[in-house]
């Protein structure tokens, strides 16, 4: 019977809504240069609260550093 692979942090977490993981992954996608405003401008949210309680239930700013921290690897690695 194969094993699941331990899920990263980057990953979609238990209970996080279509709505939430949508935004998460554009919040994600934009790099260094993402803020909760560029979210709402991107999904067409006129509430940045709804933006920031998801960031702060769903850890955001954590999860994107373990992602950030991958693609630097990544990078190095190909740079090789």
């Amino acid at each position: 019977m194969p094993t699941n692979p331990k899920p990263k942090p980057y990953d979609r977490q238990p209970n996080e809504t279509d709505k939430s993981w949508a935004a998460f992954c554009v919040y994600r996608d934009m790099g260094r240069d993402r803020s909760y405003e560029k979210v709402g401008a991107e999904i067409g949210s006129r509430s940045i609260r709804f933006i920031c309680a998801w960031a702060s239930r769903y850890a955001w700013v954590k999860r994107c550093s373990a992602f950030d921290d991958e693609e630097l690897e990544r990078e190095s690695i190909a740079l090789q």
